[in-house]
């Protein structure tokens, strides 16, 4: 049988919070609590369980796709 490989995102909650979660696609809404905003790191897929080696990397990765997602936002409302 073929593994399934799960995607990775970033979670913000609203008081400032973040989380990574790696999850399968269709279970993903699963970690999301109203109010939070959901950022899949695109064109990444991993499969579970991740080596330790590679845990720092990716988190690396998600809360730069994060911050990057978020400076968007917060530009687009700072410019009206």
């Amino acid at each position: 049988m073929i593994a399934k490989k799960s995607i990775v995102a970033g979670i913000v909650s609203p008081g400032g919070g973040f989380r990574v979660v790696v999850e399968k696609r269709h279970d993903i809404h699963c970690h999301v609590f109203p109010g939070e905003r959901l950022y899949i790191l695109p064109g990444v897929k991993v499969t579970e369980p991740v080596s330790f080696d590679k845990v720092p990397n990716l988190i690396k990765k998600v809360e730069d796709y994060v911050a990057e997602q978020e400076q968007k936002i917060s530009f687009s409302y700072s410019s009206g």
